[in-house]
C-alpha cells in the first residue's frame, strides 16, 4: 500500500527516477498514476476542508462507488486493502468521520465529484474552472488504456501488461503538468502564461456526475 510516509521516504526515487523513466512495464505507469493521485489528493482536500469539515451529510460518498476499488486492479494495487477490512461500511463505503479512508486508490469519481457548497464557495468563474479540471485529472490520465477501455476498468494483471503504456504515460504527463500549473495557481492567484493552454488538454464533462 502506498502511503503518505511512503512517499515522503522515496520522493527523490519517485520524482527523479521511476517518473522519469522511459515507460516499459505496467508498474512504471501503476507509479506514475500513485505520484498524479497523492498530489491531486493533497490539492483537492485543501480547496475542499473548509466546506467538508463541517459537513453532515454523505453526499460525497456512496458504497456502490466505493466497491469499485475491489474490483479494478489498478486501485487495488494502490490500496492495498481487502473487501473484508474492517475500515469499509456496507452504508457508508470508505467514509470516515475523517474523510475517506483511502490515501491512494479511489475511483476518478471521488475526485471529479464537487457538491454544490464547495463549488459556491470559488470565488470567481476561473477557480471553479481551475477546480473542475483539478478533479479530471485522475480520469484523464487513464482513458483509452486498451480500446475504450479505462485503466481502472482492467480486471486482472495480464489484462494490465496489454494496455498502451505509452498512451498512458503521455496522459499522466498532461495531467501532472496541469497539476503544476494548478499548484501555481492556488499559490499566486494566477495562471502561468501558458496554462489555460495546458489545462484545455483536460477535457470536462458536459453534464453533472450524480446528486
Amino acid at each position: 500500500m502506498y502511503t503518505d510516509a511512503t512517499f515522503q521516504k522515496l520522493k527523490s526515487i519517485s520524482e527523479l527516477i521511476v517518473l522519469n523513466m522511459e515507460p516499459k512495464n505496467s508498474s512504471n505507469i501503476v507509479w506514475r498514476y500513485a505520484a498524479l493521485e497523492r498530489g491531486v489528493r493533497v490539492l483537492i482536500e485543501s480547496q475542499c476542508r473548509p466546506v467538508c469539515s463541517n459537513c453532515l451529510s454523505s453526499c460525497c460518498c456512496r458504497a456502490d462507488i466505493c466497491k469499485e476499488t475491489f474490483n479494478s486492479t489498478l486501485l487495488k494495487k494502490l490500496h492495498g486493502e481487502k473487501e473484508s477490512s474492517h475500515q469499509f461500511s456496507d452504508r457508508y463505503g470508505w467514509l470516515t468521520e475523517r474523510g475517506c479512508g483511502l490515501a491512494l486508490g479511489r475511483p476518478p469519481v471521488c475526485y471529479e465529484f464537487f457538491c454544490e457548497d464547495v463549488l459556491a464557495r470559488q470565488p470567481s468563474n476561473t477557480h471553479r474552472y481551475v477546480l473542475k479540471t483539478l478533479g479530471q485529472l485522475i480520469s484523464h490520465s487513464g482513458e483509452n488504456a486498451l480500446g475504450e477501455k479505462h485503466l481502472i476498468d482492467i480486471r486482472s494483471d495480464e489484462e494490465l501488461e496489454t494496455v498502451d503504456i505509452e498512451h498512458i504515460c503521455e496522459q499522466i504527463n498532461e495531467a501532472r503538468s496541469a497539476l503544476e500549473h494548478i499548484q501555481y495557481f492556488y499559490e499566486n492567484g494566477e495562471l502561468e502564461h501558458d496554462g489555460l493552454e495546458q489545462l484545455s488538454k483536460i477535457r470536462l464533462p458536459t453534464a453533472p456526475l450524480r446528486n
